[in-house]
């Protein structure tokens, strides 16, 4: 009996593993009928995109071939004439915009000497003021005073003005030069 419960055991177990494999089989064979289902679309998608990447990869022969010639050649004779139209204008663009840069560098450079200048006749002036201030403050007292104070609280207030009006007429000057 010992051996009757062997086999059965065995065919148990058999039968258990035919089970298990005839499910998998069964979860296979389900499987490639999916794939079978998706492969005639991928197919299809795959034939298109070699068309699309061969006419893509002839493009860029194209384009690549076409990259060291001259473009002006393959235009009409009225474009070639508007291009060199075109290409005449932004040169004499180029030469007006180096020939104001240049006078633009010359005027700033007139201005801040004028500048200078106008400081320095400014603060002398400054000085010669205040000397004479002082000067009467020590002789001559309260009226001259008052008018130098006057007249040196009047010469501060023109400061700005008076400089601004001077560079702009030396400016003028100049340009008219």
């Amino acid at each position: 009996m010992n051996q009757m419960q062997q086999i059965e055991t065995q065919q148990r177990k058999f039968k258990a593993s035919r089970d298990s494999i005839l499910s998998e089989m069964k979860m296979l064979k389900e499987k490639r009928q999916q794939s079978e289902k998706t492969f005639m679309p991928k197919q299809r998608s795959l034939q298109s995109l070699e068309a699309s990447l061969h006419a893509m990869e002839s493009t860029r022969e194209s384009l690549k071939a076409e990259l060291g010639t001259d473009l002006l050649s393959q235009l009409s004779l009225e474009d070639q004439k508007r291009v060199d139209a075109l290409n005449d204008e932004i040169r004499q663009l180029q030469q007006e915009n180096r020939q104001l840069l240049n006078e633009r560098i010359k005027l700033e450079g007139i201005i801040t000497r004028v500048e200078t200048y106008l400081n320095e006749n400014l603060r002398k002036r400054l000085d010669q003021v205040e000397q004479e201030l002082n000067e009467l403050r020590e002789t001559e007292g309260g009226t001259v005073l008052t008018a130098t104070t006057s007249e040196l609280e009047a010469i501060n207030k023109r400061i700005t003005p008076a400089v601004l009006e001077d560079v702009y007429s030396n400016v003028v000057r100049t340009w008219e030069l």
